[in-house]
């Protein structure tokens, strides 16, 4: 397992590898159960847009271990682009990662959705240095 700059990664399982070489445009994954960053050996994506991922997986992890629970509501772009994210919870998640991160795929960013993202970078920065 390595140190990155926002958490451990660890590689793929068997199944992830499997997973990700069948879904290159996948950069990676939070595994809640282990606390650590799974990142896509096979994705195109370029260094910047890894450390993005990273970030925005970092920022689940944290949320999810600090029980921080976004939320708000959803954008009609939004509810259409994250539905296939899992839970309310987890869309919510991922689009304040998103946000974190600087991803332009969190869409049409309301007030509130910028508050809470900007709360979990205070608490990160304040804990562990964002």
């Amino acid at each position: 397992m390595a140190n990155g700059k926002f958490g451990q990664v660890r590689p793929p399982s068997p199944g992830e590898d499997l997973f990700f070489r069948k879904n290159p445009n996948i950069g990676g994954r939070a595994d809640f159960n282990t606390n650590t960053i799974v990142l896509n050996p096979y994705s195109t994506l370029q260094p910047r847009e890894i450390e993005a991922v990273r970030t925005n997986e970092y920022s689940r992890l944290y949320m999810r271990k600090n029980k921080l629970k976004p939320k708000f509501p959803l954008t009609a772009y939004q509810r259409k682009a994250f539905t296939p994210y899992g839970s309310p919870l987890e869309r919510r998640e991922t689009i304040i990662g998103r946000i974190i991160s600087g991803d332009p795929s969190a869409g049409d960013v309301t007030k509130k959705q910028r508050e809470f993202a900007n709360k979990v970078i205070r608490e990160i920065g304040s804990t562990e240095g964002f």
